[in-house]
């Protein structure tokens, strides 16, 4: 800026008449002037240490004159699916057989710039080819995700193949709906949680214990609580295991809390409610039946869906 300037008129609140220019109004002093300064002081912190760098964080820091910042390695995660009823999606399923649906969620769900996540495909209920399959895992990725083989039939052999492997493995049941059954072990470095079999229970089981351990290795701070909203009718639960229920929004109560309607019928194997829901409703298990007007924890999927 020239010296002696003291304010600055916007070009489009002028008029030229020549070599003479003619203003709408005298500019104050001062105005439109934006001073070194301004937006970050000298010594103000502009990105903590732990903080996850997205658009907002490369815009300031390449205001700052900052090229190149320090961060830690991406987090390696590997993905499987066991079973051997799964296919790959596609046309002309044989009877008996069922699309893998978790793992193209669980690629999505943890899609981020701040880990490296590799599809592991679908692999057989064989334990000992689960067995091998750990094992050359073990060497590639900081943490493994899976689905399937959990639910201590005989032939769910996530457990015993994990072990075989020479890794650690607890098998918990959980009082969880749905959910209930999920494995959780290491593998010398690699960290290991098997999920349920069925899509909207291995959603659960991310959104509950994958999510705040990622958001954890990736020194990211913990997700913000859901927040409360009420039942605009009574939601039916038994007593004894926390449920997660798909529900939509069908309005506000007087307070600016949504109305939350359950969405038909449930299901840990049911896709199609959690497609046309807004969130999760989760209810207590020690909360028998919320009345309706009656409080619940809302999991929105716009919010809970993002790492």
């Amino acid at each position: 800026m020239p010296p002696g300037v003291a304010a600055i008129a916007m070009e489009e609140h002028t008029h030229h008449h020549g070599t003479a220019i003619a203003f709408d109004a005298a500019p104050e002093i001062g105005s439109n002037i934006r001073r070194a300064g301004e937006d970050v002081a000298a010594g103000t912190i502009v990105l903590r240490r732990g903080s996850i760098v997205d658009s907002r964080h490369l815009a300031m820091l390449a205001a700052c004159g900052v090229r190149q910042v320090r961060v830690l390695r991406r987090l390696r995660v590997g993905v499987m699916s066991t079973g051997n009823e799964l296919v790959e999606p596609g046309p002309g399923i044989a009877p008996g057989l069922i699309t893998d649906s978790n793992r193209p969620m669980l690629l999505s769900l943890l899609s981020s710039p701040a880990m490296d996540v590799a599809d592991l495909g679908i692999t057989a209920d064989d334990p000992d080819r689960l067995s091998g399959e750990l094992t050359r895992a073990s060497a590639r990725f900081d943490l493994l995700i899976s689905t399937g083989g959990v639910s201590g039939s005989e032939a769910d052999y996530m457990h015993p193949a994990l072990l075989s492997a020479g890794g650690r493995c607890r098998a918990m049941r959980l009082a969880l709906r749905p959910g209930k059954p999920i494995s959780a072990g290491s593998l010398g470095a690699m960290r290991v949680i098997c999920l349920p079999g069925n899509p909207v229970a291995a959603l659960v089981g991310y959104l509950l214990f994958v999510r705040p351990l990622v958001r954890r290795l990736i020194g990211a701070p913990p997700g913000a609580p859901s927040p409360p909203a009420r039942t605009a009718e009574t939601f039916f639960h038994k007593l004894g295991r926390t449920e997660f229920v798909p529900v939509s929004v069908v309005g506000y109560a007087d307070d600016g809390m949504p109305l939350l309607r359950k969405l038909g019928r449930g299901g840990s194997a049911r896709l199609l409610p959690i497609v046309q829901s807004d969130g999760f409703a989760q209810i207590a298990a020690d909360v028998g039946h919320v009345p309706e007007g009656g409080l619940v924890i809302y999991h929105r999927f716009d919010s809970i869906l993002q790492l």
